[in-house]
C-alpha cells in the first residue's frame, strides 16, 4: 500500500506509509513536549450577559445567589432580593432554547416582615425545580422553607415548612436532586446535620435522618450537598476544631440513605493552626467528584483557592492544587471560588482573584479549566463580558448535561442607576449552537487547537515534499552534446539481376494536324 501525493511541479511522487508514520510520530513528540497549561481554554461561544432582575434604581441589591442545571441544558437561578428591609427569595429560569421565564418571588407569603437567608436551588431532569431557604419566624426560631416548580420555573407551589422539629432553630440547609424523582433536603445546626428524602419529586418527605454530629467545642458550618442521577450523594462542610480547621466530605452511594465516615480532603500552607473556608463540591455520575476551598494560612496573609478530585466516589482523593497560576508563583489572593465538572471530565473553576499581595490591582473574575490528564489551561479574564463594567464577584457556577457552563457574577457598578445587579453569563461549548440567544458578541477565548492542527498539517506536507524531492532522479552533469542518433542500416542481402527486356515496339507518329492544300484547277 502506498500513498500518492502531488509534490513539486504537478509530478506524482510515492511516499511509503512508514515514512508518513515517522512524520506523525515526530509531530506528536513535539506536541507532547509543550509545557503543561500552555494553551488557553478551548474556544467558547458566550451568550449575551443577562441581568436577572433589573430594578432600574441605585437602591436595589441582589445577593446570596445560586444556580442549578439539568441534563437537557436548562439553567435555574435563585437569589435574595433586598429591595425592602427584609429580603425575599426570587427565582428565574433560562431554558435550553434560550428563552427566559419571569423573575418571581417564590415565597408565597410575599414580602413578609421576617429575615430570610440565602436561598439554594436544585433541579431534576423532569422539569422539577426546588428552592429552600431559612425564614426567621422570630428571634431564635429559624425554619427551613421549601417550594417546588413542576414546570421548569413557570409556576410555583406554596412554600412549606419542612423543618419538622419545632424545638430546633435551623441555621444550616441545602437541597439536591438525585436520580429519578429523589429530592434530598439538608438541615442542621453547628452540632448536627440531618437529611430528609423525597421519592416523589418533593411532594412528601421522610422523617429526618441524622448524618453527622460533633461535640462542643467542635462545630460544623458552611455545608453543601450535591447528588447525581446515578445515586451518589456528597456532603461537604467545614469542621472547626481547636486550633485547626478542616474541610470534610461524606459520601453515599444509595441516594443518601447511608453515608461513609467523614474524610479530611484539605491541606494547608501552614499546618498550625490550619485555616480553611468556603468549601464547594461538584459531582458527575460514575463516581467523579471534586471539592474546592480557600486556604488562608499563607505567611503574608493571602488566601488562595485549591481543588482536589476523586474518581472513585470519594474513597481516595488527589493532592490539593492551587487554581490560579499567579498563586503558584507565590502572589495573589482569591476571595471566592466555584467549580463545575463537565461530562468529559474537565473541571472548570470560576474564582475572584487579585494578582497583587497588597490588593492594589483590584479583584477580577477568572475562569480556568483542569483537564482530565491533570494539566491546566491558561486563565481567562471575564471582566470584558460584564454589562456596565464592574468587578463581577462570582456567585455560582454549574454545568448542564450538554457540557455548557452557567454562571452568576455580581455587577458592583454604580453607572446607569444600577447597583450590585446580578449578571448571568452562559457558554455553549466549543462550536455549539447558541441556543437562540443571539450571536454572543462577548469576548471569545482564543482557540489554539486550530492553530496546532494547521501547523501540524503544514509540517507533514513539508516533510513529504522534502522526501519526494529527495526521491527525484538526478539530472546528468552538463557537457558537450552527444552525437545525433543514427539508426543502424538494414541488413544487405544480394539478389539476382533481372532478365533483359525486349525493346518497345515502334510507335507511328501521330498524323499531322496541318490541313491539306486546296485542289489545283
Amino acid at each position: 500500500m502506498v500513498i500518492r501525493l502531488l509534490v513539486g511541479r504537478g509530478l506524482c511522487r510515492t511516499v511509503r506509509p512508514s515514512l508518513l508514520l515517522a512524520a506523525i510520530v515526530v509531530l506528536l513528540m513535539l506536541g507532547s513536549a509543550l509545557p503543561a497549561g500552555a494553551a488557553p481554554l478551548p474556544a467558547i461561544k458566550w451568550s449575551e450577559p443577562t441581568i436577572l432582575q433589573d430594578y432600574g434604581d441605585s437602591s436595589s441589591f441582589d445577593g446570596d445567589a445560586d444556580v442549578a442545571t439539568d441534563a437537557h441544558g436548562n439553567a435555574y437561578f435563585t437569589w435574595l432580593d433586598w429591595r425592602k428591609t427584609y429580603g425575599a427569595p426570587y427565582a428565574r429560569s433560562r431554558l435550553a432554547d434560550g428563552t427566559w421565564t419571569m423573575a418571581r418571588n417564590v415565597d408565597s407569603s410575599g414580602w413578609d416582615e421576617q429575615n430570610e437567608e440565602a436561598p439554594r436551588i436544585a433541579a431534576d431532569d423532569s422539569g422539577n425545580v426546588f428552592v429552600v431557604w431559612v425564614d426567621q419566624m422570630s428571634p431564635g426560631n429559624d425554619r427551613v422553607m421549601f417550594v417546588r416548580s413542576p414546570d421548569s420555573g413557570h409556576n410555583w407551589t406554596d412554600n412549606v415548612d419542612v423543618s419538622g422539629d419545632t424545638s430546633t432553630s435551623y441555621e444550616l440547609f441545602d437541597v439536591a436532586a438525585g436520580h429519578g424523582s429523589t429530592v434530598l433536603l439538608l438541615m442542621g445546626t453547628s452540632s448536627f446535620l440531618q437529611l430528609r428524602t423525597s421519592t416523589n419529586s418533593g411532594t412528601t418527605f421522610t422523617p429526618a435522618l441524622e448524618v453527622n454530629r460533633v461535640s462542643h467545642p467542635d462545630f460544623m458550618e458552611l455545608p453543601e450537598l450535591v447528588a447525581t442521577s446515578s445515586g451518589e450523594t456528597y456532603l461537604v462542610y467545614r469542621l472547626r476544631t481547636d486550633p485547626d480547621w478542616a474541610i470534610q466530605v461524606m459520601s453515599s452511594t444509595d441516594d443518601g440513605r447511608t453515608f461513609g465516615p467523614p474524610v479530611n480532603v484539605s491541606t494547608v500552607y501552614n499546618a498550625s493552626p490550619a485555616r480553611v473556608s468556603s468549601p464547594v463540591v461538584t459531582a458527575f455520575p460514575g463516581g467523579r467528584v471534586a471539592v474546592a476551598y480557600i486556604d488562608t494560612t499563607y505567611a503574608g496573609g493571602e488566601q488562595r483557592c485549591k481543588v482536589t478530585r476523586s474518581a472513585d466516589g470519594g474513597s481516595t482523593w488527589s493532592s490539593p492544587v492551587l487554581v490560579d497560576p499567579q498563586s503558584e508563583g507565590g502572589k495573589g489572593n482569591d476571595a471566592s471560588c466555584y467549580i463545575a465538572l463537565t461530562p468529559d471530565g474537565t473541571l472548570y473553576a470560576l474564582y475572584y482573584h487579585n494578582d497583587d499581595r497588597d490588593l492594589s490591582s483590584g479583584y477580577k473574575p477568572y475562569l480556568r479549566a483542569l483537564r482530565p490528564d491533570g494539566t491546566w489551561t491558561d486563565r481567562t479574564d471575564l471582566t470584558p463580558l460584564l454589562l456596565f463594567g464592574g468587578h463581577g464577584m462570582p456567585h455560582g457556577l454549574s454545568s448542564d448535561g450538554l457540557g455548557r457552563l452557567h454562571m452568576l457574577l455580581e455587577g458592583h457598578t454604580y453607572s446607569l442607576d444600577r447597583d450590585n445587579t446580578m449578571h448571568f453569563l452562559g457558554t455553549h461549548g466549543s462550536g455549539g449552537d447558541d441556543g437562540g440567544d443571539g450571536d454572543g458578541d462577548g469576548a471569545k477565548v482564543t482557540d489554539f487547537t486550530v492553530f496546532w492542527v494547521v501547523l501540524a498539517l503544514m509540517l507533514v506536507f513539508l516533510l513529504l515534499a522534502m522526501i519526494g524531492f529527495a526521491r527525484r532522479p538526478k539530472r546528468p552533469v552538463a557537457g558537450p552534446a552527444p552525437a545525433a542518433f543514427q539508426p543502424a542500416p538494414p541488413p544487405y542481402y544480394p539478389q539476382a539481376a533481372p532478365p533483359p527486356s525486349a525493346p518497345p515496339p515502334a510507335v507511328a507518329p501521330p498524323p499531322s494536324q496541318t490541313p491539306p492544300p486546296p485542289p489545283q484547277r
